[in-house]
């Protein structure tokens, strides 16, 4: 099986010309802070790398005025936020990984990246069951916009044994 690429395609400016958003894959640090700096739980670092490169599509949101002289030693320093698709690549995909970092949060990021990977899925593969599991709030009021319907009478479920030993050890149920 060959690797999934990320295609040099679109770039797109959101409603405000000071973000670009563009197909592209984070580092494997800015994957890590993204998630930490937004809420979610910040992965391992040492199996990020592994797992970015099994992507089937990701989206960048760039801050345009961003400052390179505070991180001059990272170029892609402006990320402020992703989306990505994981799973099969035809007939299974997962939305996984949206977030925008607070300060740039409400100005379309999101929903334009929500945008942009429903458009790749409707290109690449549209008879693919796509999932996702968001904030109950996304749930009601933003995934609907893209045609996600609650699973129910289904009820999602997760495993994930990091979790449950961090939960362990700071002595909180699940």
């Amino acid at each position: 099986m060959s690797e999934p690429t990320i295609p040099e395609t679109t770039t797109t400016t959101t409603p405000s010309p000071r973000y670009t958003i563009t197909p592209s894959l984070p580092t494997p640090q800015q994957y890590h802070d993204l998630r930490r700096d937004t809420g979610m739980t910040p992965p391992p670092l040492p199996a990020v790398p592994h797992a970015l490169a099994k992507s089937i599509h990701c989206i960048l949101a760039h801050d345009t005025h961003h400052d390179p002289s505070t991180s001059p030693n990272d170029p892609m320093s402006n990320v402020v936020g992703m989306a990505r698709l994981i799973g099969d690549g035809s007939l299974f995909l997962q939305i996984v990984d949206v977030c925008v970092l607070p300060a740039h949060q409400g100005r379309g990021l999101g929903s334009r990246m929500m945008q942009m990977l429903v458009e790749w899925v409707d290109a690449h593969a549209p008879e693919a069951y796509v999932s996702l599991i968001g904030h109950v709030n996304a749930a009601k009021f933003v995934y609907p916009k893209y045609g996600f319907l609650p699973v129910v009478p289904s009820v999602g479920m997760y495993r994930c044994e990091r979790v449950r030993r961090r939960r362990e050890v700071v002595g909180e149920n699940p």
